[in-house]
């Protein structure tokens, strides 16, 4: 194998793919990148397994062929290599020669038929959406995935269409977060629960990605894998098994109180207020309700605040106490200026929901001893 690149192109393209690269395995192969070179395309491909990377590069295929590199070792290679063309070329024996400007570094590459093979999906269903869209769904929902392996489906999002409403969920035991998003055709039904690991990837990528509101991603979805693909990258990953919960369940109910609120005071405010709480404290923030204004109070080892927060309130006063990150994440989220937060009592959750139901998040309240 021969190949032309560039060292800004090459480099974007192995640093995506090596998201799929995993940080302990048993299985050596699985540290290395694909290189491969056929068919005028040159790709890179990482894979742990779960999670299977495959972007396109752009360059000239001198001599086509394939090869794995060590991650690590070629990635802080081209990392330090000048800008301009890298020449990458490797032998029969695996030996790969990479030279740019006046650098020149010999690896060792390993044997391809080695290397697992991309996971082969079938579509059963699909639908499009575009980067940025499902870029934004997943940061309005990440944040509300468990990160406790004992509880599979609370690690992934349920990603679920009915005709062209798309709605992604995510819960973590403490709390919800749902967006419903309409999609610009009739998909059908839509059903998978997407690894919250693979959803953070794809954020990522996509926001390191040239802002292109045209670009778009075809979701595909089979017999335990999906699979995203975009103009450069392929992304496929293993669902979660199981049938995720009745959400819609969880959130039914009537709310007696309802606040409308500025948002960015709102979040401010708690955000000063936790200033105060190390990270093992649990101390909850305590909100006083009432008829023109909230209140908000927490004292910590560290001392204590209180605040007063202007809102339009129908309903009861009464006092409720949150762990205060929950409600901070789901705020960072929300662009409204003013938001409507709906309660029942103290020991109820609170709800934040966007008045043409595009996003929703249910908080659970803290024991305040009241």
């Amino acid at each position: 194998m021969k190949i032309v690149c560039s060292q800004a192109e090459l480099l974007k393209s192995i640093t995506t793919a090596s998201r799929a690269i995993p940080t302990r395995t048993t299985l050596d192969i699985l540290e290395c990148l694909l290189i491969d070179a056929h068919a005028d395309t040159i790709t890179i491909t990482g894979n742990d397994l779960v999670l299977c990377i495959v972007t396109k590069t752009p360059g000239d295929i001198i001599q086509e062929g394939s090869i794995c590199v060590n991650s690590k070792i070629f990635t802080d290679i081209i990392r330090k290599l000048p800008e301009g063309d890298i020449c990458i070329e490797s032998d029969e024996s695996q030996n790969v020669r990479i030279e740019g400007d006046k650098a020149k570094f010999n690896i060792a590459g390993r044997e391809t038929r080695e290397y697992p093979s991309a996971p082969e999906v079938i579509e059963e269903n699909g639908f499009e959406i575009s980067n940025f869209d499902l870029k934004e769904i997943i940061r309005k929902t990440i944040f509300s995935v468990t990160d406790n392996d004992a509880n599979r489906l609370m690690s992934g999002e349920h990603f679920e269409i009915e005709g062209n409403t798309l709605t992604v969920t995510a819960l973590d035991g403490h709390r919800i977060a749902v967006v419903n998003y309409t999609l610009d055709s009739d998909y059908g039904t839509f059903d998978a629960v997407v690894i919250g690991k693979t959803l953070n990837e794809i954020a990522k990528i996509y926001a390191a990605e040239k802002e292109d509101s045209s670009e778009k991603t075809r979701v595909s979805l089979s017999d335990k894998q999906i699979k995203f693909v975009n103009s450069q990258t392929t992304i496929i990953s293993r669902t979660v098994e199981g049938k995720y919960y009745n959400v819609k369940q969880m959130m039914s109910g009537d709310f007696d109180t309802i606040l409308k609120i500025n948002k960015k005071d709102f979040l401010d405010s708690i955000e000063r207020a936790s200033l105060l709480i190390r990270e093992t404290d649990r101390r909850p923030v305590v909100i006083g309700i009432g008829e023109e204004s909230i209140e908000l109070k927490i004292t910590t080892t560290l001392g204590s605040m209180n605040e007063i927060v202007p809102v339009e309130m129908e309903g009861n006063e009464f006092l409720i106490g949150f762990n205060p990150k929950f409600i901070i994440e789901a705020l960072r989220v929300i662009d409204d200026e003013m938001i409507e937060v709906k309660l029942v009592s103290s020991k109820a959750p609170m709800k934040i929901e966007a008045s043409d139901g595009s996003y929703l998040y249910l908080i659970l309240p803290v024991n305040i001893g009241v």
